[in-house]
């Protein structure tokens, strides 16, 4: 199929709109998908063609900002970040006074609660500093089990680390208890 079109300055845009029907009709568009001519006559009208007068351009390229421009801004964004807070503690102290006591409040039961914390992991160091001195050995995590089980097994052979996990009692190492694994850790850093 071939199709001669002629379009000039005279070509109405009631005409192309007409065009585009009939070309979405021959590509199987449905229906619903084609363009409506504009109801309001204002916008059937052509619009004027504006002639802009040539004018030398100059072309601007970009250019890096200098040091000194760097920190100014740097600067400004300091110095707007310091007028916020300013103002952010101005409305604090400014505000209520009950929302100044619930958030000291706030901050007493969050320090108790830090404070426990930290007893209980103080607890905990003294009990594994009872079991270094006890045990005479270091507590081994499941990471470093798994890499002293790795160069035994590269040096010894894999059977003498699968034979102490198995008189463990587990398969794998991710099965072993901490002491499990501190027992496993101790025959391994043995074996080296």
């Amino acid at each position: 199929m071939q199709v001669n079109v002629h379009v000039d300055a005279e070509t109405t845009s009631v005409q192309f709109v007409a065009l585009a029907n009939f070309f979405t009709e021959l590509s199987g568009v449905p229906a619903a998908v084609r363009v409506q001519p504009p109801s309001d006559p204002a916008n059937l009208d052509e619009p004027e063609i504006v002639v802009i007068p040539e004018t030398t351009t100059t072309t601007t390229t970009k250019r890096r900002r200098t040091k000194a421009e760097i920190a100014a801004d740097e600067a400004a964004a300091k110095v707007a970040a310091a007028e916020a807070e300013a103002k952010a503690q101005e409305e604090a102290i400014s505000g209520e006074g009950s929302v100044v006591a619930e958030a000291e409040a706030a901050a007493q039961s969050s320090n108790e609660a830090a404070l426990a914390e930290i007893k209980a992991a103080e607890a905990a160091t003294v009990v594994v500093d009872d079991f270094e001195k006890v045990a005479g050995g270091k507590t081994y995590t499941e990471a470093e089990a798994q890499q002293l089980a790795t160069v035994i097994a590269r040096t010894k052979g894999p059977q003498v680390v699968k034979d102490k996990i198995a008189a463990l009692g587990a398969t794998r190492i991710g099965d072993l208890t901490a002491d499990q694994l501190n027992e496993l850790g101790n025959f391994l850093e043995a074996q080296k």
